[in-house]
């Protein structure tokens, strides 16, 4: 006998939708998507939540019925914001809460008080307002685009091998980069995000008691890679036990969720960063964490955490990170834990 999960009921009205412009992930399961092109790395990537997405949620036009609101476009996009301000006074007249979904680079602090509940990807945990929390950017599951009905195992060797694909400072920055990302180093004080790969690599390389997997790209290739470097970005990832993650232009990482979903350790350089969940689900049990300034302590930090491992927890703990990935991160786990956030309503 199958138990049906207790729905949550939101309010997500087309009236609050700008017009010609894409709803939130949320609505996927309800109003549709335009997948990407079939040449796109990342094509296909939320048809799982597409699928069983309205296990979760759902959504009614009766304001009276819902038990929280919901802001159906994400707030970067054109139109939203002003599509918000007329949303939240119907919502404080039900004295209801808003869902809203912010993902963009920008950490700027958003005009809204206590009514919105933010998901956001870019901000700062020494700043962060109590009703904002962390949303994971979405790539492709790896075991999806490479085919693969499994996880691919490790076996653990003598030293841990560290592994990174992408752009870095020596390779070369543009003048676009430098301009805006002026606010970073003015405001934050620590290296625009291409340093911080730089920096993090070198310590790799100089260190005899790690191994580098460092593949190097001479420019940013982002969400416009071709399949064939995507496909060899997750080689990288899966042939390395411990991966560099560091903030891109904002202060959040995609590479962050992509290492997770390939069951390889992430190595987090970490910038005053917040992560999904982090209220309530321990990021050490899944990664090893370092603060910038700290970097230099990288070597050794790295190789007590792989010492720690035999050959039996080494490869428990792949599958472990793999089933957080499944359970918390990916579009299917995030959605369906996203009741740890609004259970007090």
């Amino acid at each position: 006998m199958s138990i049906e999960l207790t729905k949550l009921k939101i309010f997500a009205s087309k009236e609050f939708l700008p017009q010609n412009t894409e709803h939130c992930t949320l609505l996927i399961p309800f109003w549709g998507y335009e997948k990407e092109s079939n040449d796109s790395p990342d094509f296909g990537r939320f048809d799982g939540y597409e699928k069983i997405g309205n296990q979760y949620f759902e959504i009614v036009t009766e304001p009276t019925l819902a038990a929280i609101f919901l802001l159906p476009v994400a707030l970067e996009k054109k139109g939203a914001s002003e599509k918000l301000d007329t949303l939240i006074p119907l919502a404080k007249q039900h004295k209801k809460k808003v869902i809203v979904f912010f993902n963009s680079d920008s950490d700027e602090k958003l005009p809204y008080d206590d009514t919105c509940i933010i998901f956001r990807t870019s901000f700062y945990q020494s700043t962060r307002l109590p009703y904002e929390y962390a949303l994971p950017g979405w790539s492709i599951d790896p075991l999806k685009l490479l085919k693969l009905n499994e996880l691919p195992k490790r076996t653990k060797n003598d030293k841990p091998t560290i592994g990174y694909c992408g752009y870095v400072d020596y390779v070369g920055t543009s003048d676009y980069f430098k301009k805006k990302l002026k606010s970073v180093l003015n405001n934050h004080k620590i290296p625009i995000w291409n340093t911080i790969r730089g920096s993090a690599c070198r310590v790799v390389l100089n260190s005899k008691k790690l191994v580098g997997n460092i593949v190097y790209r001479n420019q940013f290739y982002g969400i416009k890679a071709a399949k064939s470097d995507r496909i060899e970005y997750f080689h990288n990832i899966f042939n390395s036990d411990y991966c560099i993650v560091t903030r891109g232009a904002g202060n959040f990482s995609y590479r962050l969720y992509e290492v997770l979903s390939c069951g390889r350790i992430p190595l987090i350089i970490n910038t005053d960063a917040v992560y999904p969940f982090e209220e309530h689900i321990k990021w050490s049990d899944f990664s090893v964490m370092i603060d910038y300034a700290d970097l230099d302590t990288l070597p050794e930090v790295l190789t007590e955490h792989y010492n720690s491992l035999n050959d039996s927890t080494y490869e428990e703990m792949q599958k472990k990170v793999r089933n957080f990935y499944e359970n918390y991160i990916s579009p299917e786990g995030f959605f369906k834990n996203i009741n740890l956030y609004l259970k007090n309503i």
